[in-house]
């Protein structure tokens, strides 16, 4: 192949909207289904009518499948985000720099679980990170009899280095 630059088409497919992929997929879907079929009949030149019907649904079928996966995925990311933006607006709205993952799952709701903050956070790490915050225990001291600090998980903004 010559020089393209498959680093700036990657780049740009993962940008693009979910439904800007599957316009563009479905215009071009002929002309690619047309080149698989040329590139099956180079490999099997002896294929007979059924078969050559047969590899164009599997083609198809593989299609369909890549256009759910592109929705499941869409879906995915929107739902991270919204996480995201819930769990941000709970430490802006108190005026917080970190909470515990108990008040980060009020704020996402109550059926979310520690695995689906850790996936949050993982997906934003340049929003959001993981802390262990200090529990006082039932006298309300950070240390228990024997010198030892309580910790628990919790989510933390990113400090910006200019702030």
């Amino acid at each position: 192949m010559k020089d393209y630059d498959f680093k700036n088409i990657l780049t740009v497919l993962t940008e693009a909207s979910p439904a800007h992929l599957a316009l563009a997929s479905f215009i071009v879907f002929p002309i690619v289904l047309n080149y698989w079929m040329e590139a099956i009949l180079k490999f099997f030149p002896s294929l007979t009518t059924s078969w050559k019907a047969a590899a164009l649904i599997v083609l198809v079928v593989l299609y369909l499948a890549c256009l759910i996966w592109l929705a499941f995925d869409a879906s995915r990311k929107r739902l991270l985000e919204l996480r995201r933006d819930l769990i941000l607006g709970r430490l802006s709205s108190n005026q917080w720099t970190a909470m515990g993952f108990d008040s980060a799952k009020q704020a996402v709701g109550e059926t979310c679980k520690d695995e689906e903050i850790h996936e949050v956070i993982q997906a934003y790490p340049k929003v959001l990170r993981f802390v262990k915050l200090k529990v006082p225990n039932d006298n309300g001291l950070l240390k228990d009899d024997s010198g030892e600090f309580s910790y628990k998980p919790g989510v933390a903004l990113v400090q910006q280095k200019d702030a």
